[in-house]
């Protein structure tokens, strides 16, 4: 039998797709692989990098759903299946708003996916095929990824790994607090040694939603994945300020930059979004430690629950200041599912409530009123500019003279094609709204 696997885009035009998400390789789908017995035959379509046949034989095509690909997930499952093909659904989208995604398809899956992949394959042979597979538990498979699925496709040379799931905070906005609802769990460390040891790319992104949650854990982590020699990214929390004698050590492992969610410099906003965690954080502090270790920072703020626009001013400061590598400004998202989401429901300032389903999709756009019931409109134009001052050549230039930076090629190169291709992501993005 023959399984085909598709990720959509955010849209059908590849000229756009290519720089959305910088087409790095989508775990997912090798964790699929690797699951899948070999009697199936399986292919897969990415649509970021390639276009997807208009005729696709195949006795089950699975499609993985994110919020800002659901529109486009949805057309192709809609389109697929008056052809006759069998459909099923998955990914965080479809967890998160099941029954929207049940219009489209003949079965979803609804969390994790290991731990109902069997059952679905199973049932697919029997042609005893159920609408839904849920998943209850947060599950790792043994099993390791195969990506080989990945052959003949164009990805950035880094190479994705998972050492945990969920997450033990409960932010307001966070989508994976509300699949995994305080759940967490850990893989065994020497099943990532394993799997590291396996993956050709010297450079590894961990997708961890915080990697440093459990520092007597990171700790014996790090020591592991010394002797291999690879060259790292993670989103941290920035609590880690709480442990900086770890700071060292991640360097040793292999550590190149971290992505850190700060998310606001106002009091108030932390408070509003439930996170609290980072009122024990001094931001400042924390860049300059991680910069004396040589490790590059990117730093992540959300935009909207200080409604007056005044922590982004000051979170620009203080980036441009401390020569942070990278910068996100992102308008608040009430994804579907999220305690936010219903929030803003109740007090009716959705603009519309299934707004991921907009065409085109409202990337950085705000998709909800002010409490005064006033738009965003010239909050996001603000937000645009300083997207674009930030990314300007000469603020590029200026937050390249860290001292310990001008003296590595290697790090100025890295420097200089990231911010480029930010450059042009930011310039993709805006034009995407406007097709």
């Amino acid at each position: 039998m023959k399984i085909t696997l598709i990720k959509p885009a955010m849209t059908r035009l590849i000229k756009h797709s290519k720089f959305i998400s910088w087409n790095m390789e989508p775990l997912a789908i090798a964790i699929i692989a690797g699951i899948t017995p070999p009697e199936f035959e399986l292919e897969f379509f990415d649509e970021r990098v390639e276009v997807i046949p208009l005729e696709i034989n195949a006795d089950l095509i699975g499609i993985t759903v994110e919020t800002f690909t659901a529109r486009r997930a949805y057309e192709l499952a809609d389109s697929l299946r008056r052809q006759g093909k069998k459909v099923i659904l998955g990914g965080y989208h479809t967890t998160l708003i099941p029954d929207e995604a049940k219009e489209h398809a003949d079965s979803i899956v609804i969390g994790e996916v290991e731990g109902v992949w069997d059952k679905v394959l199973d049932d697919l042979k029997q042609n005893n095929f159920k609408p839904e597979y849920k998943s209850e538990e947060i599950s790792f498979s043994q099993t390791l990824p195969d990506r080989s699925i990945y052959k003949g496709k164009k990805y950035l040379p880094i190479s994705l790994i998972q050492t945990s799931r969920g997450c033990p905070y409960q932010c307001e906005f966070c989508a994976t607090g509300s699949i995994y609802k305080g759940k967490f769990r850990f893989r065994e460390i020497d099943d990532i040694v394993r799997e590291l040891s396996q993956i050709k790319n010297r450079k590894i992104l961990f997708v961890d939603e915080n990697f440093v949650i459990n520092p007597d854990r990171a700790r014996d982590l790090f020591q592991a994945i010394i002797p291999l020699k690879k060259k790292w990214v993670a989103q941290v929390s920035p609590c880690l300020i709480n442990n900086p004698e770890l700071i060292p050590l991640m360097k040793q492992s292999g550590c190149a930059g971290l992505l850190l969610g700060f998310e606001s410099t106002d009091k108030d906003s932390l408070l509003k979004m439930n996170k609290q965690v980072n009122l024990q954080a001094d931001f400042r502090e924390l860049i300059r430690i991680l910069h004396k270790h040589h490790i590059l920072v990117y730093a992540s703020f959300i935009a909207g629950y200080n409604e007056s626009f005044e922590d982004v001013k000051t979170a620009f400061k203080l980036l441009l200041k401390e020569k942070v590598f990278l910068a996100g400004f992102s308008p608040l998202t009430p994804y579907p599912g999220t305690p936010l989401f219903k929030r803003l429901r109740e007090e009716d300032r959705l603009i519309t409530s299934d707004w991921w389903l907009r065409n085109p999709y409202p990337y950085w756009e705000f998709v909800f009123r002010k409490s005064t019931g006033e738009s965003f409109n010239q909050f996001n134009s603000e937000l645009h500019r300083i997207r674009d001052k930030f990314y300007s050549w000469k603020n590029i230039f200026k937050r390249f003279s860290l001292t310990w930076a001008i003296k590595s090629p290697g790090y100025a190169y890295i420097f200089f094609m990231v911010n480029q291709g930010a450059r042009k992501e930011i310039k993709s993005k805006y034009g995407i709204n406007k097709s």
